[in-house]
């Protein structure tokens, strides 16, 4: 099956303080898995301790991929635009743990949808506010776009996470100075990205360890499915970002 999608947001090929606006156009190409698998756990049991390197210069660490011998994968999801009930009832049905980076308008507009989601062991992240392309702003209005969403998140849903992904892909070394100064332990990119029930990769093949994603959108549900059944034919559990990044 020929695996591709248009990614909307654009990952860096590095944790430099590069702004990148473009992705690799590598796709790959999948056998279906030739036996049907039942629905079984997915998660792992959490490993040993292996925190990210500290800030360096008050910077914030940056990773796309967990380093790790571990076959598991990631799944992210962002902004929270498309609130499917059926999301929920899928993830409920599976037990795909997924991290949620969420913006300000979509969480006010239905925090309990999204305290559902973390009623099943998932926790919300930062995304901004307003989903601003972070580079663009002063340090002041960086660090309101990144903390005042961790405070919302806290606020509406009761607890919050301590990574964060910035909108577009976009950051610089402001971005990374400010998150630090809220207790963002980690900025947040990924390796592939979903859409439409195909994902596209930013290599040459899924690797342990990537962090994919995805978006609450209409095709949710069939990014859940394909991400699920490529984990399986590939020989990857998907596993809790948040057991892996200290």
């Amino acid at each position: 099956m020929l695996l591709s999608a248009c990614a909307s947001e654009a990952a860096p090929q590095g944790p430099g303080d590069t702004i990148t606006d473009t992705v690799a156009e590598t796709t790959m190409v999948t056998e279906p898995p030739t036996t049907t698998t039942s629905v079984a756990p997915t998660t792992i049991a959490p490993p040993p301790a292996a925190p990210l390197p500290a800030p360096t210069d008050g910077l914030v660490p940056v990773t796309g991929r967990i380093t790790t011998t571990d076959p598991v994968i990631f799944v992210t999801m962002d902004d929270g635009t498309n609130r499917d009930p059926a999301i929920v009832d899928y993830l409920k049905a599976t037990g795909i743990p997924v991290s949620m980076f969420l913006n300000a308008q979509y969480l006010n507009a239905n925090p309990a949808y999204f305290a559902s989601i973390t009623a099943l062991g998932n926790v919300a992240h930062t995304h901004t506010l307003s989903h601003a392309k972070l580079p663009n702003l002063t340090a002041e209005g960086q660090r309101t776009e990144i903390c005042g969403m961790k405070d919302l998140i806290a606020e509406k849903l009761g607890s919050v996470g301590s990574l964060m992904r910035p909108p577009y892909g976009s950051f610089n070394a402001i971005t990374r100075e400010q998150a630090a100064t809220c207790g963002i332990t980690a900025v947040v990119m990924w390796a592939g990205e979903l859409q439409n029930g195909g994902l596209k990769l930013q290599g040459p093949a899924m690797r342990a360890g990537d962090i994919y994603l995805m978006h609450f959108r209409p095709d949710t549900v069939a990014n859940l499915t394909e991400i699920r059944r490529l984990a399986d034919a590939n020989g990857f559990r998907i596993a809790r970002l948040e057991n892996y990044l200290s």
